[in-house]
């Protein structure tokens, strides 16, 4: 008997098969916390924060969304000052999106232990450039790298939850801090859909495809840190499907460029706030 778990986000499915001792029923309550977060425990509690994330992001965002750094110039803020420029920066944001005819999807961190106040955050396209944000932002430059396009790719997906995370490792839970989580969100993303399924057999068949979609390569086989056998794979929607083999056709290559996007368009002929 093993547990399958399906999560559905965006243009990819997660499959991951795992053996269990225990299985909680839902009217059994959680055991309070006697001990302190062992450092194996804090990895394991950081993958799945990149885990949560990752998928977050695929749910409720897609190629050429933006990824946008917010620094200070001249005299550094205080952590809490910051924390309240990036606040209004926020609301300005969504209120301009909302009189352009759409509403804000955002999720940010904020760091400054050691070192300048900073922000990171990816943020829905609806056409604008850098010179709209930058409006906005009174407290500092956004230079041309600080701009980004994020790709819509599950890879992609995956290096901004870490990077994100990252920024927060060692200070997010510290009762002093003002961001006490790994990151913020708005309150409209999407919640990837989950579904956990108990199957009855001692063994996992090689998996297939659903239609539609292709398995990404290699499937992962191994063991959790308790000891019991695990299988992942992940299915992505084919239209997502970028620099591989088009089987269907000999010797082509399906790409996308960025030109190509939802927002192409968009970018030729750009909104600006009123």
């Amino acid at each position: 008997m093993y547990v399958m778990e399906t999560v559905t986000a965006g243009p990819v499915i997660e499959v991951r098969k795992y053996h269990t001792a225990r299985y909680h029923h839902p009217s059994m309550p959680r055991s309070r916390n006697c001990n302190k977060t062992g450092a194996d425990q804090w990895k394991v509690n950081e993958r799945n924060s990149i885990r949560n994330l990752r998928l977050l992001i695929l749910e409720n965002f897609q190629e050429d969304d933006i990824r946008l750094d917010l620094t200070y110039a001249g005299e550094a803020p205080t952590e809490a000052e910051a924390k309240k420029r990036l606040d209004n920066f926020i609301l300005c944001l969504r209120r301009h999106y909302r009189a352009a005819g759409h509403e804000l999807k955002w999720i940010g961190t904020s760091e400054g232990k050691d070192h300048r106040p900073h922000h990171h955050l990816l943020i829905n396209n609806i056409g604008w450039g850098r010179r709209e944000y930058q409006a906005l932002w009174k407290w500092g430059k956004i230079p041309y790298n600080a701009f980004r396009f994020y790709d819509g790719q599950p890879a992609d997906a995956e290096r901004v939850a870490k990077y994100l995370v990252k920024e927060t490792r060692e200070t997010y839970c510290q009762k002093e801090r003002c961001q006490r989580s790994r990151y913020r969100c708005s309150r409209n993303l999407r919640k990837p859909k989950v579904e956990k399924e108990i199957i009855q057999s001692k063994t996992w068949r090689e998996p297939k495809p659903k239609k539609g979609y292709y398995i990404e390569k290699p499937v992962q086989y191994g063991y959790t840190a308790y000891g019991f056998p695990y299988m992942f794979y992940r299915m992505i929607r084919e239209e997502e499907r970028v620099g591989v083999p088009d089987p269907q056709i000999a010797g082509t290559v399906r790409c996308r460029g960025r030109g190509t996007g939802k927002h192409a368009a968009a970018r030729k002929k750009r909104m600006c706030p009123d």
